[in-house]
């Protein structure tokens, strides 16, 4: 029969373990919450920010990703914590479970072990607090600016074309007609008369011309009767103001590859574009060109060691304007 003095004690024990785990458990909880929202955040965020009035009001968004990106660590880092803690008192419970049933409280072990728990407490507690303030603090003030982009979702491509097919096909006549047969006329040669391997980046036509193969061309003929320079203007040709706000395009550009054309998770795509939309040297047009992420680490790792000769995945070249004397 354990003494009454001990039982006490170690029920007084238990009764504070108890509540510190409560405690726990809805700090946890409610930092399983946030990463929730800061989740779908990004979610919104890496569908919707290529919203034309968005990027040009917003020269905040590079920092409002890297936020959003360190938010999400933040979550985690205390998820991670919190768990930490939360095992420490529910194996200081288990060693008071056995040993009362076994009725041989050995208090020097529960209080080494309380200690112990006390510590790993004291030296958490600011990074908990820290993270916590961080990430309610930037949930808060990102609230209008995620509902911006909910609300200015944009159409895809793909909606884009099918518009463009609808009013030309209303203007079968017209001045759409026309429009394309004189930008066949000025269309980049190569591109009507065999597979192109090269980047063209033009200042002098204000175009980009991107890379492509015949098998490339293929996908888009299917079900449809189509030119191959139809399909070119539409697919391989983009205009060179598709890029003036360069970092928001290396971002949007590297999570699309990463996300769409590289099977990345979201989460991946996101750093991965956070990490490449700050690199000035690299045009986003190199970023389109490339078919995978793979291609763009080997450019990116030429870029850094400066032999660009030795990136083979496609040809780049510049079409720049005379200079004025």
């Amino acid at each position: 029969m354990l003494d009454i003095k001990i039982q006490e004690k170690i029920t007084n024990v238990e009764n504070m373990l108890k509540r510190e785990l409560e405690n726990i458990n809805n700090l946890e909880k409610s930092t399983e919450d946030n990463k929730k929202y800061l989740m779908e955040s990004l979610e919104i965020m890496s569908k919707n920010f290529n919203a034309e009035n968005i990027i040009e009001e917003s020269c905040m968004l590079p920092q409002l990703f890297k936020t959003l990106n360190d938010s999400i660590d933040k979550a985690n880092a205390n998820i991670t914590i919190l768990k930490d803690l939360e095992n420490s008192i529910n194996s200081i419970l288990f060693t008071i479970s056995m040993q009362s049933s076994n009725e041989n409280i050995n208090e020097e072990d529960i209080s080494n072990q309380l200690n112990l728990y006390n510590l790993k407490k004291m030296e958490n507690k600011n990074e908990i607090l820290n993270n916590t303030t961080y990430v309610e603090k930037f949930i808060n003030s990102s609230k209008p600016i995620i509902n911006n982009f909910k609300d200015n979702v944009t159409p895809s491509k793909e909606d884009i074309i099918k518009e463009f097919k609808e009013k030309r096909k209303e203007n079968q006549e017209g001045e759409i007609i026309n429009n394309t047969n004189k930008e066949d006329d000025i269309l980049y040669k190569p591109y009507k008369i065999q597979e192109n391997n090269t980047l063209l980046i033009s200042e002098k036509q204000e175009k980009i011309f991107l890379p492509y193969t015949l098998s490339n061309l293929s996908k888009y003929t299917v079900d449809e009767e189509k030119s191959l320079e139809d399909i070119v203007r539409e697919n391989f040709i983009i205009p060179l103001h598709t890029f003036r706000n360069p970092t928001i395009s290396r971002f949007k550009e590297t999570y699309n590859l990463a996300r769409n054309k590289s099977n990345y998770s979201l989460l991946k795509s996101f750093n991965f574009a956070v990490e490449v939309m700050f690199k000035r040297n690299l045009n986003p047009a190199i970023i389109v060109a490339c078919k995978n992420v793979d291609e763009l680490k080997d450019y990116l790792n030429c870029l850094k060691e400066q032999k660009l000769d030795s990136f083979k995945a496609f040809n780049i070249k510049y079409e720049m304007n005379p200079m004025k004397i």
